[in-house]
Parts: C-alpha cells; sequence; structure tokens
C-alpha cells in the first residue's frame, strides 16, 4: 500500500518571526511607491480603488496612504479640468438614491433608466465633450450609446465608478 506523499517543505523564511513581522511593512511601503509613481509608473486608478490587496495585516490605512501625496491619474486630471472650465460636462447615470449618497461634484444626475426612456438631460450642452460615470463603469457603458443617439457628438464613459473616483480624490459634493 502507498502512502501520501510528504507536504512540500516551508520556505526557509516562513518560520522566522522577523520576516514575519516585517512583511506588513514591506508590502505597505511596495504599494505606497507603486501608487505614487516612485518606481517609474502609476498603477491605474481601478487597482488604487481596491485597498484589499494589500497584506491583510498591515494595519496602515491605504486610504491615508493615498491621500497623502498622491495626484489624480492624468485622464482624470484631464476630466476634472475640462469639466472646472466649463469645456465639458460630466454625468453621473446612477440612481437618484445613490447619487444622493454621495457624488461627484459638478457632476449632474442623469439616470440612466430616464435615458432608456428617451429622456433627455436637461440643460446638457450637446456638443460640448460629455463625461459619464456611474456605481462600477457598466451603467456608463450602457449610457454612452444612448447619449449619442441623443446628438451628443462627443461622449467618454469612464472606466472608474463612484467609489474610484472619491478614493482617487475627485472633489465631492
Amino acid at each position: 500500500h502507498l502512502s501520501p506523499p510528504p507536504p512540500p517543505p516551508s520556505p526557509p523564511h516562513a518560520c522566522n518571526p522577523t520576516i514575519e513581522m516585517l512583511r506588513p511593512m514591506a508590502c505597505t511601503l511596495a504599494f505606497s511607491l507603486l501608487a505614487q509613481g516612485g518606481l517609474g509608473f502609476r498603477l491605474p486608478a481601478r487597482a488604487l480603488a481596491r485597498p484589499a490587496v494589500l497584506h491583510a495585516t498591515s494595519g496602515v490605512a491605504v486610504r491615508h496612504i493615498m491621500s497623502a501625496g498622491s495626484s489624480l491619474p492624468a485622464h482624470l486630471s484631464k476630466m476634472l479640468e475640462d469639466v472646472k472650465a466649463g469645456d465639458a460636462q460630466l454625468f453621473d447615470v446612477r440612481e437618484q438614491g445613490e447619487y444622493e449618497g454621495g457624488s461627484i461634484a459638478l457632476s449632474a444626475l442623469v439616470p440612466l433608466s430616464e435615458l432608456k426612456e428617451g429622456k433627455e438631460p436637461a440643460s446638457a450642452d450637446k456638443a460640448k465633450l460629455v463625461y459619464v460615470h456611474c456605481q462600477a463603469g457598466k451603467r456608463a457603458q450602457m449610457a454612452k450609446p444612448l447619449l449619442e443617439g441623443m446628438g451628443f457628438e462627443r461622449v467618454v464613459a469612464l472606466e472608474e465608478g463612484f467609489p474610484a473616483l472619491r478614493d482617487a480624490g475627485l472633489p465631492l459634493k
């Protein structure tokens, strides 16, 4: 009769208490460097909005690390500049209850459900660039062709949803 194979050997550092103690700090430092572009590249906003990837025992608040000197990704900085300058509009296609629970400053509530019914956004300029966001990105993608069908000439559906935009540091209402 054959006995089961022995378990694989543990890595040499697994029992070293010093290594185990330093692991969370190393993970935190690495994440912070990546998030702030310290290694020559930046993490996308979607990755920054998911702090759970950090070692669970780090004891450091990822949102605090992110707000301590990081800047918006280039495409979000451009969007914010365009909207503040009046050269673009930001449509939030979530439903009213979601919008009232928190929203991006300068955004206009344009629920996807109303777009599906053919209701055009009130006081919107069809010639201006339109940025669209929702909770997770899916409804923004659905709203894009509806808005284009209503005559909006330039529509950009943001990949980031509200939580990612909020966590990236966009100003809130």
